[in-house]
């Protein structure tokens, strides 16, 4: 009787063991994406797009949030990548349904279209 229980627990364990190393690895990816949106707004305070771009979208990459796709977006429009900034734009507001800044968005992203129509769209650099 007492080996069952010792195999009980110890398949108990294995079953943990996995969920623990892929929560700790989830909450890894979640402080490496803040540092790296982090870089991304010095960068994008400091006119450097082609870096935020790259960092945004490394913080997107490791841990998606609507917020980080927002940036993505603001990076590209300054870039002059009007179509991907509009689908980023797009994104956003699909993550994001009830968020605050819908109409100024939605006026952006109409904005960016009209832009995209007339000049299209300069080649990403990342």
């Amino acid at each position: 009787m007492p080996m069952n229980r010792l195999l009980i627990a110890l398949t108990f364990l294995a079953f943990l063991m996995p969920a623990g190393a892929a929560h700790a690895q989830q909450k890894d990816a979640a402080s490496q994406a803040k540092a790296q949106f982090k870089a991304g707004q010095v960068f994008f305070k400091d006119g450097s797009y082609v870096d935020a771009l790259r960092a945004f979208k490394k913080a997107n990459k490791l841990h998606p949030h609507p917020d980080i796709v927002f940036m993505v977006g603001q990076a590209q429009r300054n870039l002059k990548l009007h179509a991907a900034a509009i689908n980023s734009f797009k994104a956003y507001l699909d993550g994001k349904p009830d968020a605050e800044d819908r109409e100024d968005v939605e006026r952006l992203i109409e904005e960016l279209d009209f832009l995209e129509e007339a000049e299209g769209s300069a080649v990403d650099p990342t």
